[in-house]
């Protein structure tokens, strides 16, 4: 049922589904799964959308939920992608170069970490 949100791409869908992950009301792996896609399938993305949806990226936000946390990256970036990356788009709050840079030394940090063999 909850894939029927994601599917339509509605704004709105996207916002019900992170009030049901504030709420606990579906479990983490559940909301990471369909978290992850929400920007690939919103059909109206706005920066507005973007703001609403990077509140997810908090640590604050499911403490303990951390794949959920990767799946809220993967969310931005495409509504990022999807909203921001045009040069005539009206996004204030997104700064394409900045943010880029900070979550690939995010993730590959990350991945540096666990796997390196230096």
């Amino acid at each position: 049922m909850l894939d029927l949100l994601l599917h339509s791409g509605s704004n709105v869908g996207i916002i019900l589904l992170r009030d049901l992950a504030t709420e606990r009301a579906i479990d983490e792996w559940t909301a990471a799964r369909l978290v992850a896609y929400a920007g690939a399938y919103v059909k109206e993305p706005s920066e507005a959308l973007v703001q609403a949806v990077q509140q997810m990226q908090n640590k604050d936000f499911w403490p303990e939920a951390e794949m959920f946390h990767r799946a809220a990256v993967l969310a931005v970036s495409s509504l990022i992608g999807k909203s921001c990356s045009d040069p005539t788009s009206s996004c204030n709050s997104v700064r394409i170069d900045d943010w880029r840079k900070k979550y690939l030394d995010v993730l590959t940090g990350k991945w540096r970490a666990r796997n390196c063999v230096c």
